[in-house]
């Protein structure tokens, strides 16, 4: 993978910040940072949508908060309602939990229709005037399946609508795999993308998932990643 300019290389970067105990200024200064190195995404907990969207207004950075997070348990009922009140809050895309109990469970149509129901909320919801459309991303949580499952998985979410398949909530029993980014891009092709997250720490570890055919990074470690690329670029 070649060396892109390192605004382009932070557009393929969600900078996460999910810890429980991020506070209010921890949120602040994430959105400084977020439009520093131009991020794809901020993504923090719902609660703290409103005060991120004051203070990445007039940015190039979008907004990103999560639905059923981290367990994917909630009902169908509970999770639209999550994603219509992210969305009246401001936030340009979502990262939706799938249940994967249900999934594994068989009831596959079930795990489906919960989906394309949240999808279809945010899609009427991008209806309003001056309004974008909304980036939905659905969690499969790859720790807790197998190689098959995760094609299995990545098949049923092809019908959708969703615009990513994400890998991990990076709260689950293991983060991402390389192996399971090559898993489900040989499922869905171009039709979908692809975002990795989960223990992605390091410049090195994002290229490995780009390269393996992500769209997408979620981490944590952004800026501390951003730092180690803008070293390597000055060395070049």
């Amino acid at each position: 993978m070649a060396y892109p300019p390192i605004e382009e290389f932070g557009k393929m970067i969600d900078y996460a910040i999910l810890r429980p105990d991020a506070d209010e200024e921890t949120i602040k200064k994430g959105c400084e940072e977020a439009k520093r190195w131009h991020f794809a995404a901020l993504c923090v907990h719902p609660c703290w949508v409103p005060i991120a969207r004051e203070h990445l207004k007039g940015s190039d950075v979008k907004l990103c908060t999560v639905v059923g997070f981290p367990l994917g348990t909630n009902t169908k009922n509970v999770k639209i309602a999550e994603a219509k009140n992210a969305l009246s809050l401001g936030a340009d895309e979502l990262d939706v939990v799938a249940n994967i109990g249900l999934f594994k469970s068989g009831k596959h149509e079930e795990f489906l229709e919960e989906i394309k129901a949240i999808v279809e909320t945010c899609k009427m919801f991008s209806l309003s005037p001056r309004r974008g459309a909304t980036i939905i991303k659905i969690i499969i949580e790859c720790g807790y399946l197998n190689k098959e499952e995760i094609k299995q998985a990545a098949r049923l979410l092809l019908g959708s609508g969703a615009d990513f398949i994400k890998t991990s909530t990076g709260f689950g029993p293991r983060g991402s795999q390389v192996e399971d980014v090559r898993l489900i891009r040989g499922v869905v092709g171009g039709a979908m993308r692809i975002k990795a997250a989960g223990g992605i720490k390091t410049m090195n570890d994002v290229i490995s998932f780009l390269t393996a055919g992500a769209d997408r990074i979620g981490t944590s470690s952004a800026v501390e990643i951003m730092e180690e690329y803008r070293r390597a670029l000055s060395k070049i």
